[in-house]
């Protein structure tokens, strides 16, 4: 199974992979992480088919191991096509990305059952993290924004996804996750 977190910065996604391994773990499992926040230097054509290649090659790598581990991705390639416009372009308008998208919800593809687990915190409650946490990268008028395009893009993705809201008890957005697994598992015996 290969899932996938998401979410803005400071929604909580590193709690939640944090949890799930933790969880995971105490059941003599060794899930595999990657910790992936791949940032453009540029915007230039390179750098994009950079992205594009690591991408690639990592899900490429997680489809091989998915048979007998857990994969969890800490971010993917929906924070490329999220954050992109930041940067001057819009991945979400990017073939490559609609197409990469597609394959890993395709039917085919998700007999390996790829997943997303978008973690969400109220507006207010990302601004007070914002604030305490003296976030960098993203700009507490950007917040808005961000928001808008992670929805815009949960309404186009063919990869299927829960929400999660990080602002609720910890047990319980793990046993919402654990169930998610649960059903997979039992799907897939």
């Amino acid at each position: 199974m290969i899932i996938i977190i998401e979410g803005i910065d400071k929604a909580g996604k590193s709690t939640i992979v944090q949890d799930l391994l933790t969880q995971r773990m105490k059941h003599g499992e060794d899930p595999i992480v990657f910790k992936l926040s791949q940032k453009p230097k540029d915007n230039s054509e390179k750098e994009q088919e950079k992205i594009k290649i690591i991408y690639t090659e990592l899900f490429e790598q997680a489809k091989r191991l998915n048979n007998t581990r857990l994969v969890i991705f800490d971010r993917a390639y929906p924070s490329e096509m999220v954050y992109s416009q930041l940067r001057g372009y819009d991945a979400m308008q990017d073939e490559f990305w609609i197409n990469f998208d597609k394959t890993l919800g395709s039917k085919s593809v998700n007999e390996q059952n790829v997943f997303l687990i978008y973690c969400m915190a109220p507006y207010e409650k990302l601004l007070e993290r914002f604030e305490s946490e003296k976030e960098e990268f993203l700009k507490k008028e950007e917040i808005a924004e961000i928001l808008t395009r992670y929805d815009i893009f949960l309404g186009k993705t063919y990869v299927p996804y829960i929400k999660v809201d990080t602002t609720k008890d910890r047990l319980v957005n793990i046993n919402t996750v654990k169930e998610l697994i649960e059903k997979y598992e039992h799907h897939r015996r």
